[in-house]
């Protein structure tokens, strides 16, 4: 998880409802709690179950839905991807304007291989932070 220089009031991490396939895991985080006028990270998280691996050649993005108020995203489109061979991340910069209960969400585009296929999604994901 990565925090902006502003931090987070809480180290624990939220974690949005899992996405389970045949072929891989996906979910979003977040820092459970942020301080109003910082800035942090979500992150969308992709783990490739037995016999598939994170496709290293597919362009990853996570598509932002519309920000509520009281939350703003410096990208509408991130695409800021540490690959791993089983566990890909995707950082989500995220600036909490003000204090209140919110949603990230918005759309997941990742792609897993095994020897024979890839298998290319398109997941809804979200997670609830609390700005202080």
């Amino acid at each position: 998880m990565t925090a902006g220089a502003s931090g987070t009031a809480d180290a624990g991490a939220a974690q949005g409802a899992k996405r389970d396939a045949d072929a891989y895991g996906a979910w979003l985080e977040a820092p459970k709690r942020v301080k109003a006028g910082s800035s942090t990270a979500a992150q969308a998280v992709l783990v490739a179950k037995e016999g598939y691996k994170c496709n290293d050649k597919y362009p990853f993005k996570f598509k932002l839905d519309p920000a509520p108020a009281g939350l703003s995203y410096p990208e509408p489109i991130a695409k800021g991807v540490t690959y791993g061979a089983k566990r890909t991340t995707l950082a989500i910069p995220v600036v909490a304007d003000k204090p209140g209960s919110y949603t990230v969400s918005g759309t997941f585009s990742l792609s897993v291989c095994n020897e024979t296929s890839c298998k290319i999604q398109r997941e809804p994901l979200s997670v609830a932070i609390e700005v202080q």
